[in-house]
């Protein structure tokens, strides 16, 4: 959603805050805090069944930065780990490469942990290996993010 930080390859840029901690927002705060409060408004607007919100990590590969490549992040919402395990093994069985794993718990401000949490709306936080090439990691987003649609019957069209 941090168009400017995505094209420059950051988290932040010179006018931003980091927009993944910065919910539910402030329709009168920054210009991240508006842009957080229109995001999390079009959830607690729609209600969807599921949220997923994509990322990417892993520009160190040094594990003591905690990288968290390949991971699906759960929100607090009991229905978004059983949307993810009914989705991760088969997916991970076909596929090369590392591995998609779980991690519970998302950091306070971000989109995953603040819609679950405010709205009880299940979301899961999809980080792929951002030094895998661009095609491939849109690839491997897309078939996760099918899979985890038909998972609660809304398939991308």
């Amino acid at each position: 959603a941090n168009q400017r930080a995505a094209a420059a390859g950051v988290r932040m840029t010179h006018d931003m805050q980091d927009l993944n901690r910065s919910f539910p927002g402030q329709a009168q705060g920054t210009h991240t805090e508006q842009l957080a409060a229109a995001i999390f408004a079009l959830a607690e607007r729609y209600r969807p069944v599921l949220v997923l919100d994509l990322h990417e990590a892993g520009t160190r590969p040094d594990p003591a930065t905690r990288e968290i490549v390949n991971t699906l992040i759960l929100g607090r919402h009991a229905r978004a780990a059983e949307i993810a395990l009914d989705v991760l093994e088969a997916f991970n069985a076909e596929r090369d490469g590392k591995p998609f794993s779980f991690l519970a718990g998302a950091p306070p401000g971000s989109l995953n942990r603040e819609v679950s949490r405010r709205l009880a709306i299940p979301v899961i936080t999809v980080e792929t290996d951002r030094r895998t090439p661009l095609p491939e990691r849109v690839e491997t987003q897309l078939d996760l993010l099918a899979r985890l649609l038909a998972t609660v019957g809304a398939p991308i069209r």
